[in-house]
């Protein structure tokens, strides 16, 4: 894992809420991140996309494009062990994005990994991994932050469009 690429991985998804002006809903929901900080987690993690954190758990999303795999992993901050690994994969999508957690879902984008293509934003349990809610876009989507009144603010390839949705994925 390229410490490098995962740091500036976070922080674009860090500015990409932020500037979306995506907050959490209650103390329950994300907390601030000290990026100054590290934490070694001794477990493949491929090519890091995205981070969601609680005062006791990491998200992290990540795909290997040479399996054409996704997955999202739950890590337990204390003792630094992955606790779940789902695979995400949906025909050509596979490519999960900058996610958030909200309201009591993890919100991610899962897309094809090519730009102009296509996405499916899964609303995820943030226990199990197990989907909850989905719906499609056409186009890759590979940020994604909520604002916890029902928006979502889906940010496309290289961030050139920033698409405002409601949860159910009505353009707003």
């Amino acid at each position: 894992m390229n410490p490098h690429r995962v740091t500036s991985s976070i922080a674009c998804g860090l500015a990409f809420a932020i500037f979306c002006g995506a907050a959490p809903a209650s103390a329950a929901e994300p907390i601030a991140l000290d990026v100054q900080q590290s934490w070694p987690i001794d477990h493949a993690t491929h090519h890091v996309q995205g981070l969601a954190a609680t005062a006791d758990t990491f998200w992290i999303s990540s795909v290997d494009r040479a399996t054409k795999s996704g997955y999202v992993y739950r890590v337990d901050r204390k003792t630094l062990r992955v606790e779940k690994e789902e695979r995400l994969a949906i025909g050509d999508q596979f490519h999960p994005g900058g996610m958030q957690l909200v309201g009591g879902r993890l919100w991610i984008p899962l897309a094809e990994y090519r730009a102009k293509s296509s996405s499916t934003i899964l609303a995820l349990d943030p226990t199990t991994l197990a989907r909850l809610a989905s719906f499609t876009l056409d186009d890759h989507i590979g940020a994604l932050a909520a604002d916890g009144r029902g928006r979502l603010y889906a940010g496309n390839w290289d961030c050139r469009l920033i698409y405002v949705l409601d949860e159910k994925g009505k353009v707003l």
